[in-house]
């Protein structure tokens, strides 16, 4: 026995072949992709996207193209989603720049917005590729490809599901490790690894902050700089009061004349690009960020946490510690690294 650095995922599957445990299929994409694919044309509008999005409680949608001779099926092209369209859609942009533009930006045909060649993985990609293509990319939705065919589709949604499923079996191996006359004390050891996290442990301390005076021109470098989607805003007395989005930005930038490159360079660099004399880039923060938003405590659990971001459709959660004082932040992409995170661990 040596001690070799591989992945918890890995390694809780070694110790539960070891004692002949069975987990569930989680190591492939094809164990926790979506199946039923609901999708849009190339001909469908803006407009139909908004209402698919609102119908199916959903940001991403699968984009074909119709066939143009009978018996033909429709051909998969690409995906885009709601971050692709805010600019064009929004009231407070067609407060901004006039509703004949609001009303133009929603009657334009998706073949104008779709991503194409999108970054996809195949059903037999192994579940810690997948993850690491979404996290290095920016991405929350990935196609899942076989033989020119979509089958599936991947989204943080499903990650958020997979690290639930996890837990569970780790729980359940930890207590059946307990009873096997045999156990390797260095198993036990590698699992509470998992099972001892909380929220404390992976969040981002301190957190990006900005104040309620604070403009929108200051959130958008901020989150470029640091390849966010969120940023906290506090009051005077530094306690958590709201949160501003990505998104949240972009339904206060203006009507944009030009449509994004499918695949940016620099984080979000197209998605916030606005002249320099754009009026509203001084808007406070405090006008447009959510308040109140939902928290959870440093010592919440993994499971409890991806639970919450889950059933509530959100993508962060702020931390606060036992004085009710804010401490920290945690993503979606906190969680997914953690199924990434190596453990060394004797192993054959």
């Amino acid at each position: 026995m040596k001690n070799t650095q591989i992945s918890l995922f890995d390694l809780v599957h070694e110790i539960a072949a070891s004692i002949g445990f069975e987990l569930p299929p989680m190591s492939l994409t094809t164990d926790v992709m979506t199946r039923k694919i609901r999708f849009l044309t190339l001909d469908h509008t803006v407009s139909d996207f908004l209402e698919f999005m609102k119908k199916n409680k959903v940001r991403h949608v699968a984009i074909f193209d119709p066939p143009t001779e009978p018996g033909a099926k429709p051909f998969f092209v690409g995906i885009i989603s709601e971050r692709d369209v805010l600019r064009y859609t929004q009231p407070d942009t067609a407060k901004s720049t006039g509703a004949v533009e609001y009303k133009k930006g929603t009657k334009e045909r998706l073949v104008q917005f779709v991503t194409r060649k999108p970054i996809c993985v195949s059903p037999n990609t192994p579940v810690y590729k997948l993850i690491s293509l979404m996290i290095e990319n920016h991405i929350d939705m990935m196609p899942v490809i076989e033989e020119t065919k979509l089958v599936g589709i991947i989204t943080t949604t499903n990650i958020l599901k997979l690290l639930i499923t996890f837990d569970t079996a780790v729980h359940k191996l930890s207590q059946t490790l307990e009873t096997t006359p045999s156990k390797d004390p260095n198993q036990a050891t590698a699992l509470n690894a998992w099972t001892d996290r909380t929220a404390k442990n992976i969040m981002t301390s301190p957190p990006l902050c900005l104040g309620l005076e604070d403009t929108l021109e200051q959130a958008i470098k901020l989150l470029k700089k640091n390849c966010f989607k969120h940023v906290l805003i506090t009051n005077e007395s530094n306690s958590l009061v709201g949160i501003v989005s990505d998104r949240d930005i972009l339904r206060r930038l203006p009507y944009a004349d030009t449509r994004h490159a499918s695949r940016q360079k620099k984080f979000r660099d197209s998605l916030f690009s606005v002249p320099s004399n754009t009026l509203g880039m001084d808007t406070p923060l405090a006008h447009i960020m959510k308040w109140e938003p939902l928290c959870i405590t440093e010592n919440s659990s993994l499971a409890e946490t991806a639970e919450k971001l889950r059933s509530k459709k959100i993508s962060c959660l702020p931390v606060l510690n036992t004085n009710q004082n804010l401490c920290g932040i945690v993503t979606v992409t906190d969680l997914m690294q953690t199924l990434l995170l190596p453990s060394t661990a004797p192993t054959s």
